[in-house]
C-alpha cells in the first residue's frame, strides 16, 4: 500500500512537470515598433529623426511623432537585429549619412519587451541612451496628479532635475510618474552665465597635429583654453607641432552650433607651421578675433625659451662632479641607482678635491651625503658640505621624496676653510649600545645614526612599556612619534601610520620613533602621564566576569555587578575565581568564556561510559579536537605530555582542528574536548555537541526518485519566473 501511494505521487509530479516544457518554450520577439525620446540637445534647431537598420542588409526609415507626445516612432523592418538612431539636418530631407548631423552608437534591438530608447539631454554625437518599456496613454482616463515635493530635484545649468507625481484617480494604470526635467543650459552674456555665474569653456578643435593628437574632438580637456579674467580673452599654447598646415576653430562648452567660431558654414581658420615648434592660439570673443602664431623652438639642453621641452632630449649624465653648477645627474636604475633599503633610489658618484677647502654640494629636492672614497664613512651627516683634504670622495644622492627617480642638477661650490659662510666645528657625536628605553618623567635619547635612517634622516626606535591605561604625552624639541607597532624593526609602521606625539595607551610595549631632522646628538624627552577623567572618558567596556563587574579599560570605571556565570575556562577550572566547573555531558553543551587575558585554547572534561564511535561538533567561532589525557599528566593545571596528544581521525588538517569530526573511543574513561580559538579579551559564547554516532538510514529507490523529482522541479522554477 505504501509503495502504491509513492507510485501515484510520482505520476502526479510527472503530470505537473511535463506541461511546463511547452508552457515556457516561448521565443523572444523583436518589437514591431521602436520609440525614440530625444534629449534637449538633439531636439534643438528644428531637426528631424531617422532610423538606420542593419545586420541583414541596410535600410533607412524616417521617424514620426504622429500623436505629438514628444516620442518618435518607427516600424521595425522584418529581420533587422540592429539600429542606429540619427539626428538629421533640417536643411535636407534625404535619408542617408550625408544628411546626418548626430547619431547614437550601434544598438542591438532588445527582445525582452523594451522598445523605448531615451537619449540624455546633454548627449550629442555617438550618444548612448537607455532602453525601457513604452506605456501608451490610458484611453478614457483623466489623471489627477499630486506632486511629491519632498522628492523634487531642481535642474541646474548642467544637470537634470526630477519631478515625482502620483495619480489619485481610480483605475489609473500608471499611477506613479517620475519626470525628468531638462537641464536649464547656460545663458551667456559676454560669455558669463547669468544663471550660475560660470564662465564659458572654450576648446581648440581641429586637425590632430595641432590639437594634441585629438582630431576635431569637442570634449578633450587637453585642448581646453585658459581664460584671462581681466580681459575675457582665451588662449592655449600647443607644444611640439610638426611643420604643416592645419585647420582649426574654437567651440564652446563641448558642442557645435553654440558659440563655435568660425560659425557653421564658414571656412575653418588655418595656420601654417614652417618649422616644428609651438603654436599659440588666441580667441577674443568680444572682437570675434581668432589668431594663431607659430613659434619655432630653439632648444638649449632640452628646453626652449618659450618653456617647451624637447621630447627627444636625453640629458648627459656625469659620473664625477666638478666645481660649478653644470653637473647633470640621473638618479634611476639605468644609471646605477639602487634602493637604500628604505624605498629611496640612491646613486653614488665621485668628486675629486684639487685642494684643501670647504666644499658644498646642493640640488633642489635632493639629499646629498659626502663619504670617504670607500663609501663607508659619512663626513658631513646630512648637510651636504664638509671641509675636504686633497683626494677623491664618494658622493651619495637621493631624492627626498620616497621612490622618486629623475634628473637633477648638482651645484658644487668651493670656499676657503674658515672663509665664506661659517662652518660649525665638528662635534663628537655620543653613541649608545643596546636598546634605549623611556620611562614616565625625564629621559634622554641618543641619536647616533647607527640604528636606522627614515626618509634619509637618522632616527632611534626607543622602547616604552605601559603598565596603566592613561594619556601619555612626549614633550621634546625633537620629533617623537608613537608608532603603530611593538616591533622596533617595523619602520613601515612609522612611515605609514599617523604621526602623533600623544595618545591614550593601554598596557603593552610601544616604540617611539625619535628624530631631529638629520641632526645627531643627545636630546631630552619628558614623558607625561595624565589619568583619564571618567567624566569625559569615551568608555571601552570589558564585560562582567565571575571576578569583576563591567569595567572600562581606559579609566577603570565599573558598572553593575559580577556575572557569576561568566567564567574563564581552563581545564575545568575558572582561572578568575578558582571554581571547579561541571564536566560536559552527552548532548549540547553551552560554553561562556570571559577573560581579561588572552588565551589560545580552553579545555573541558567529559567522561565516556560506553566505548564506541562518537561525533563531536563545534560551534562558531571555535574548532574542536579531542584528547585522552590521564589525570597524572595535569600538573598545577598545566598539561604535560611527552607524546602527540591530539586525536582527530577524520580531518586532513595537520593541526587536527576541525568544525566537527567522528572518532572511535575504544574504551570508557575521561577525555578532554579542546577548543582552538584566538580568544581575545572579553566574552565569547558557543555550543559543543557530543553524541553517539548514528549511521544514516539507507534511502529506498522510491525515496531517491522523489528526491530527484523535487530537485528537478526546484531547478525548473529557478529558471523561470511566473
Amino acid at each position: 500500500m505504501k509503495n502504491t501511494r509513492k507510485i501515484l505521487a510520482l505520476v502526479l509530479v510527472l503530470m505537473m512537470v511535463l506541461p511546463m516544457f511547452t508552457m515556457f518554450t516561448v521565443s523572444a520577439a523583436t518589437p514591431a515598433t521602436l520609440y525614440l525620446q530625444p534629449g534637449t540637445n538633439w531636439k534643438s534647431n528644428n531637426t528631424w529623426f531617422a532610423a538606420y537598420f542593419f545586420g541583414n542588409g541596410e535600410k533607412w526609415v524616417k521617424m514620426t511623432d504622429t500623436d505629438n507626445d514628444g516620442l518618435y516612432e518607427v516600424a521595425v523592418p522584418a529581420g533587422y537585429p540592429n539600429v542606429i538612431f540619427c539626428r538629421m539636418n533640417p536643411a535636407s530631407s534625404a535619408l542617408g549619412w550625408g544628411s546626418k548631423w548626430d547619431q547614437t552608437v550601434d544598438i542591438v534591438i532588445p527582445t525582452n519587451g523594451n522598445d523605448l530608447y531615451t537619449i540624455p539631454n546633454t548627449a550629442w554625437n555617438n550618444a548612448t541612451g537607455s532602453w525601457s518599456k513604452y506605456i501608451p496613454p490610458q484611453q478614457g482616463h483623466v489623471c489627477v496628479t499630486v506632486e511629491d515635493k519632498s522628492k523634487y530635484v531642481a535642474p541646474t545649468c548642467t544637470t537634470e532635475g526630477l519631478k515625482v507625481e502620483d495619480c489619485t484617480a481610480e483605475g489609473c494604470e500608471n499611477p506613479h510618474r517620475e519626470t525628468t526635467i531638462p537641464a536649464l543650459g547656460h545663458k551667456y552674456t559676454n560669455n558669463i552665465c547669468t544663471v550660475c555665474g560660470e564662465a564659458a569653456t572654450y576648446r581648440l578643435v581641429g586637425n590632430q597635429g595641432l590639437c594634441n593628437g585629438v582630431d576635431w574632438g569637442l570634449s578633450a580637456d587637453v585642448n581646453k583654453m585658459t581664460r584671462d579674467p581681466e580681459t575675457g580673452i582665451y588662449s592655449i599654447v600647443v607644444d611640439n607641432v610638426a611643420a604643416g598646415t592645419y585647420s582649426y576653430k574654437v567651440a564652446r562648452d563641448g558642442v557645435w552650433d553654440d558659440g563655435q567660431y568660425p560659425a557653421s558654414g564658414q571656412p575653418d581658420a588655418s595656420v601654417t607651421v614652417s618649422t616644428a615648434g609651438s603654436v599659440k592660439v588666441v580667441w577674443d570673443p568680444a572682437k570675434k578675433s581668432l589668431t594663431a602664431e607659430a613659434h619655432a623652438h630653439s632648444f638649449v639642453e632640452g628646453k626652449c625659451s618659450c618653456g617647451a621641452e624637447d621630447p627627444t632630449y636625453v640629458p648627459v649624465h656625469v659620473n664625477a662632479l666638478v666645481v660649478g653648477d653644470t653637473n647633470k645627474i640621473i638618479i634611476d636604475a639605468d644609471h646605477g641607482a639602487v634602493d637604500n633599503g628604505y624605498g629611496f633610489p640612491t646613486i653614488a658618484v665621485f668628486f675629486t678635491a684639487d685642494e684643501a677647502a670647504h666644499y658644498k654640494f646642493a640640488a633642489d629636492g635632493v639629499t646629498i651625503l659626502v663619504h670617504d672614497v670607500t663609501g663607508t664613512t659619512n663626513l658631513c651627516g646630512y648637510t651636504g658640505e664638509a671641509d675636504l683634504e686633497v683626494g677623491t670622495y664618494c658622493i651619495f644622492l637621493a631624492f627626498t621624496e620616497k621612490g622618486t627617480t629623475g634628473t637633477c642638477n648638482v651645484a658644487v661650490t668651493k670656499t676657503a676653510i674658515g672663509g665664506g659662510d661659517p662652518v660649525d666645528p665638528p662635534v663628537e657625536t655620543p653613541t649608545h649600545d643596546g636598546e634605549q628605553e623611556f620611562v614616565v618623567g625625564e629621559n634622554t635619547v641618543i641619536i647616533d645614526g647607527c640604528t636606522v635612517n627614515i626618509a634619509n634622516s637618522p632616527v632611534e626606535m626607543v622602547k616604552f612599556v605601559v603598565t596603566k591605561t592613561a594619556k601619555y604625552t612626549f614633550v621634546s624639541d625633537i620629533n617623537t612619534y608613537i608608532t603603530t607597532s611593538n616591533d622596533p624593526s617595523d619602520f613601515g609602521a612609522y612611515l605609514g601610520g599617523d604621526l602623533v606625539e600623544e595618545g591614550i595607551l593601554k598596557p603593552g610595549t610601544y616604540y617611539l620613533c625619535c628624530g631631529n631632522n638629520g641632526a645627531l646628538g643627545e636630546f631630552a624627552v619628558t614623558v607625561v602621564m595624565t589619568a583619564i577623567d571618567p567624566a569625559t572618558c569615551e568608555h571601552e567596556w570589558i564585560a562582567a566576569t565571575c571576578a569583576a563587574p563591567k569595567t572600562c579599560s581606559n579609566c577603570g570605571t565599573t558598572e553593575g555587578e559580577v556575572d557569576p556565570s561568566a567564567h574563564s575556562v581552563y581545564f575545568d577550572t575558572c582561572i578568575a575565581c578558582g571554581k571547579d566547573l561541571p564536566s560536559f555531558k552527552l548532548g549540547v553543551n553551552h560554553v561562556v568564556h570571559n577573560s581579561e587575558t588572552e588565551a589560545n585554547d580552553i579545555y573541558v572534561k567529559i567522561e565516556i561510559t560506553e566505548p564506541g564511535k562518537y561525533v563531536v561538533r563545534g560551534g562558531a567561532p571555535v574548532k574542536v579536537y579531542m584528547w585522552s589525557v590521564p589525570t597524572s599528566q595535569l600538573v598545577d593545571g598545566q598539561l604535560t605530555l611527552d607524546t602527540p596528544y591530539r586525536w582527530n581521525v577524520d580531518t586532513d588538517s595537520e593541526t587536527g582542528f576541525a568544525d566537527s569530526f567522528e572518532i572511535d573511543l575504544p574504551e570508557a574513561g575521561v577525555y578532554w574536548i579542546g577548543f582552538n580559538y584566538d580568544f581575545a579579551k572579553g566574552e565569547v559564547e558557543f555550543d559543543v555537541e557530543i553524541a553517539p554516532y548514528e549511521e544514516p538510514a539507507p534511502q529506498s529507490f522510491f525515496d531517491m526518485i522523489l528526491a530527484w523529482i523535487m530537485s528537478f522541479i526546484q531547478m525548473i522554477l529557478g529558471w523561470f519566473k511566473f
